[in-house]
């Protein structure tokens, strides 16, 4: 039987879970995450999964091994140590201009600070800060 096409699908749990069709690159996700670089720039261009890439790396640091059985990443010696993910999202928000991307911003970081239960107070009159807050709550603010 032919695997359903993942057509407009980018959350890598639906896709492993309905099985849909999906060509495994998780073995540069874990060269991603175990070569030691600090920093990366992901460029791609409309449409070529950049989605399904930022949901694929959520799955592995959250630790979801389980979605990953027959993968490479699932058959190498990544050790599966969960980690917080930040999922910044705009493009559920409907942005116009700056009231709405100030508003966006604000509802995002609520939502992230709920679900990891900061105990922090954000400064939402300006959003590079307060996405500095919730990122780096520990550090002052001398150290960004």
């Amino acid at each position: 039987m032919l695997q359903k096409l993942p057509i407009s699908i980018s959350d890598f749990n639906t896709l492993r879970i309905e099985n849909y069709l999906y060509i495994d690159k998780t073995s540069y996700i874990h060269h991603l995450l175990t070569s030691g670089e600090k920093y990366y720039f992901l460029a791609r261009p409309r449409r070529f999964g950049k989605s399904l890439l930022v949901s694929t790396l959520q799955e592995v640091l959250t630790g979801n091994k389980a979605l990953f059985t027959g993968l490479a990443i699932g058959n190498s010696a990544y050790d599966w140590q969960p980690h917080g993910v930040i999922k910044f999202d705009l493009s559920i928000f409907g942005i116009t201009d700056a009231v709405s991307l100030r508003s966006g911003i604000s509802i995002a970081l609520t939502k992230i600070i709920d679900k990891y239960e900061l105990k922090i107070t954000i400064d939402f009159s300006n959003p590079s800060i307060a996405l500095q807050q919730v990122i780096y709550p520990t550090f002052p603010r001398s150290q960004f």
